[in-house]
């Protein structure tokens, strides 16, 4: 009878040490999970938030350069000299002239248009259109050429000072090449692109594979040369002929996917710690226990030896 009161608090033993170490496991994991999702979200939310108020960054640079061409434009066409040479259909000394104004003015594209239409410039890339003069912003256009490019061009008329005769017209712009985006990536601190139907013409990133992990209607989860980013892509204006052009913001995330990941194997490492300390723990538990009772089942048949051992002698 002792002995199964013995087996049967061992049994009970065994079990609320089986209990313990499971609630201590639920319970690591529970609060392990639910920090990693809470810190993972944040973090995830944090990224997209600056990839959106990267994009609203991008839109006011691109609007300051656009404002910028729009008066670089209107002064170039009231210069005296310009009008000038346009008047005298010198256009020797026009070629000469707009040499050093377009170094000095920082521009890529420079195009002095005569009366008659002819063009004058220094060996600048075509381009496919010319921008309407009724425009009061400048617009965007490709160059021609194997390789076209994404151009943002002013346009303005050049009319004469004395008599406002129309004399020709000025178109000033530069080109979104590769330089650009690199100079906007620095100053934004996010990676840059232009898509013109799908297809990428200039990149701040490298040009590397580019493998995509996530996708929705406008953000994207990348990989570019084994380095995550969070991008996200947005029309700018559209060119001449009504064609879209999307500029992309890209977000480099490769630490946020490392600490992700960190954490992630701490929570396991974590969570395997607890149920190897508890499991040894329970051993060593139910060792102890089993050892206590074997000592007091041993105590118990001593006892029981000696006292029939004692009867015999007693009735003697």
């Amino acid at each position: 009878m002792q002995q199964n009161k013995q087996t049967i608090g061992q049994r009970l033993s065994s079990r609320i040490i089986v209990t313990f170490v499971a609630i201590m496991l639920v319970t690591t994991l529970a609060f392990g999970v639910l920090a990693y999702w809470v810190i993972s979200h944040e973090l995830k939310q944090q990224a997209w938030a600056r990839v959106a108020e990267g994009e609203h960054v991008v839109t006011a640079l691109l609007n300051a350069e656009k404002a910028r061409l729009d008066n670089l434009a209107a002064l170039t066409a009231q210069r005296p000299t310009l009008q000038r040479l346009l008047r005298e259909q010198d256009y020797a000394a026009l070629l000469a002239y707009l040499r050093p104004y377009q170094t000095e003015a920082e521009t890529d594209i420079l195009i002095v248009y005569d009366i008659a239409g002819a063009a004058f410039t220094n060996g600048d890339p075509s381009i496919s259109c010319k921008p309407s003069l009724t425009r009061q912003t400048a617009a965007l256009c490709l160059t021609t050429g194997e390789s076209p490019q994404v151009a943002l061009l002013s346009s303005q008329l050049i009319l004469d000072s004395h008599s406002g005769s129309l004399l020709g017209s000025v178109t000033i712009g530069v080109i979104l090449d590769d330089a650009f985006e690199k100079q906007l990536a620095a100053e934004t601190g996010l990676e840059q692109s232009i898509l013109l139907n799908g297809r990428f013409l200039s990149s701040s990133l490298p040009d590397a594979n580019r493998i995509q992990v996530e996708q929705t209607a406008t953000t994207d989860i990348m990989t570019v040369a084994g380095r995550y980013y969070y991008t996200t892509h947005f029309p700018l204006y559209p060119l001449n002929n009504d064609t879209a052009v999307f500029i992309e913001v890209a977000l480099p995330v490769t630490a946020l996917i490392t600490a992700q990941r960190r954490v992630l194997l701490t929570l396991i490492g974590s969570t395997l710690f607890v149920a190897a300390a508890g499991s040894i723990a329970s051993i060593l538990l139910r060792n102890a226990v089993k050892k206590e009772a074997v000592q007091h089942l041993r105590a118990h048949f001593l006892a029981n030896i000696t006292h029939e051992f004692r009867t015999p002698l007693s009735a003697l």
